[in-house]
């Protein structure tokens, strides 16, 4: 477990001391949420005067607290995608597989590097999003419907998504040789998961608890699995062979 903390504070540092990385992650992390957050507040003031607006606003807000969820599974893409093969890239790469980690430990600690910040940006922007919200509609409350599909995709989304999300990229940063490479691969393979978690949003406010434990259940189905693919994907002797 020491060894896991280690490597994945390590790679926290080191993401976020570039600082290109930081403008990339925490601009629309900020930005995005507050200006989803005006538009909901906006449509929800009107719907105190105006009942007709009820219903775009229902519509509306699992796209917008979707979105959300997305800025911080983003994080984690970008951060995984530097996992193996930025250390590839600066031929640090021997020096990680030369420590006594093993490799589901080596998985779990650049898995963690990315899942860790992913959640804490998540929430940062389901926060911003609702103050902002909040701020807008001049004390007038969101509609309880609304207001529970937002807490429910934001609160339960973020976590799930993010880890498979940082699981895939780890898989896949094993497997390419730059970090190009892996964010392009690692951006393309996430767009269905993003499609899926849309459609998500757009049906949980219709769907069960027990429905929404199965949906929970399957995804964190999903992620064992790519727990299992990592550590293969982390195998030694490969990714030494494909350096020479």
């Amino acid at each position: 477990m020491r060894s896991v903390m280690l490597l994945a504070r390590k790679d926290i540092k080191e993401a976020f001391g570039r600082r290109l990385i930081l403008v990339r992650l925490l601009i629309p992390a900020v930005l995005l949420p507050v200006f989803y957050g005006v538009v909901t507040g906006l449509m929800v003031r009107e719907a105190a005067h105006n009942p007709k607006v009820l219903a775009p606003l229902l519509g509306q807000v699992p796209l917008f607290a979707s979105i959300v969820v997305l800025l911080g599974s983003l994080v984690a893409v970008m951060i995984t995608a530097d996992a193996i093969a930025g250390e590839k890239e600066r031929r640090t790469i021997e020096t990680l597989l030369a420590t006594p980690a093993s490799d589901m430990e080596i998985f779990a600690g650049k898995l963690l590097a990315g899942l860790v910040p992913a959640i804490a940006i998540g929430y940062a922007g389901g926060l911003i999003y609702v103050v902002a919200e909040r701020v807008t509609a001049g004390g007038v409350s969101m509609p309880p419907a609304a207001f529970l599909v937002t807490a429910r995709i934001i609160l339960g989304g973020v976590p799930l998504v993010a880890a498979i999300l940082a699981a895939l990229g780890v898989v896949i940063s094993a497997r390419c040789s730059t970090v190009t490479a892996a964010t392009q691969l690692s951006s393309f393979a996430s767009m269905p998961i993003f499609g899926l978690l849309v459609y998500a949003a757009f049906r949980v406010s219709a769907w069960s608890l027990a429905q929404l434990g199965l949906l929970a259940l399957a995804m964190l189905a999903v992620l064992a699995l790519l727990l299992r693919l990592g550590a293969r994907a982390l195998d030694r002797e490969e990714i030494v062979a494909r350096l020479d």
